[in-house]
């Protein structure tokens, strides 16, 4: 049995130990492990203590940087959240018009209502006979035409339509609805 001196590189203790055929062995005073290579006697040290490895200041640091980054997620989240219910009201919405407008329109279609087909500036600038043929076909009974007795070589093209109206309403578009029975007039040059 032979007896090395060692001392610790960890705690700087003086320790003799039997060395034979052992490839590790603890430091009695501070408990560190150590191996040892008996070639060429290279000693390596694994530290078993724990060690604060840094200070307080590192510490809060750390936990100020955490609680803003989880801060910064939540609010991502929300915003993600927020656009999402955004669009799932938005497609809701508009869903519920439509089905809305189609219900009204059936409604409409059911209670004998109809439509012209075109709007009020579409039928301005034809032909006063041709425009009273369209509101024929599409069902209004009423109709009656103004000769405004204005139509010259300069001023206006004779038989052209200034204006029709539709129950009072002299401006109205192509999926407006009206009771067949609506009295109707066409004033033309």
């Amino acid at each position: 049995m032979r007896l090395e001196q060692l001392t610790c590189p960890s705690c700087g203790a003086s320790i003799q130990l039997d060395l034979t055929g052992k490839k590790m062995f603890f430091c009695p005073y501070c408990g560190n492990q150590f191996a040892v290579d008996n070639g060429d006697r290279t000693y390596t040290q694994n530290i078993n203590i724990h060690k604060r490895y840094t200070n307080d200041a590192d510490v809060e640091k750390w936990i100020v940087e955490d609680r803003e980054n989880e801060r910064k997620h939540k609010i991502e989240k929300g915003i993600w959240i927020g656009v999402a219910i955004f669009f799932v009201f938005y497609f809701i919405l508009t869903g519920v018009l439509i089905l809305k407008e189609a219900g009204d329109e059936k409604k409409s279609i059911d209670a004998g209502m109809i439509q012209v087909g075109q709007s009020s500036d579409d039928l301005e600038g034809k032909k006063y006979q041709a425009v009273e043929a369209i509101l024929d076909s599409a069902g209004f009974k009423n109709i009656t035409t103004i000769d405004l007795e204005d139509a010259g070589w300069f001023k206006n093209k004779e038989d052209t339509v200034e204006s029709v109206s539709i129950g009072g309403d002299s401006s109205f578009s192509s999926s407006d609805y009206f009771d067949p029975d609506e009295k109707v007039i066409i004033s033309y040059h």
